[in-house]
């Protein structure tokens, strides 16, 4: 299988689960978002992101006591002035 075909696999079943998860209200995008355009995303569909990646990592909750996974992405993604400053403080940063 291609690398193209197994993406396109792996995308169908991240938006089937978080659909069961939390509905399929906000549907993700049709086609394909860079850092030019991820501004579009609304605050539920990064929201779902999220979920994705909280199931996926099996934690609890994105948003309690000192961690706030929803507002970090939707301000990160959205705001390109707040992205600037968070990118300036990783770059100075090691994983």
């Amino acid at each position: 299988m291609s690398n193209k075909r197994i993406n396109a696999k792996a995308q169908s079943l991240v938006r089937e689960g978080v659909a069961l998860y939390c509905g399929n209200e906000y549907p993700p995008p049709t086609h394909q978002l860079d850092s030019g355009s991820v501004h579009s995303l609304n605050h539920q569909q990064i929201v779902q992101g999220v979920i994705a990646m909280l199931l996926q990592c099996n934690i609890t909750s994105g948003s309690a006591a000192d961690i706030d996974l929803y507002k970090l992405n939707s301000l990160y993604i959205r705001d390109p002035e707040i992205r600037r400053v968070i990118n300036g403080f990783l770059n100075d940063q090691r994983l």
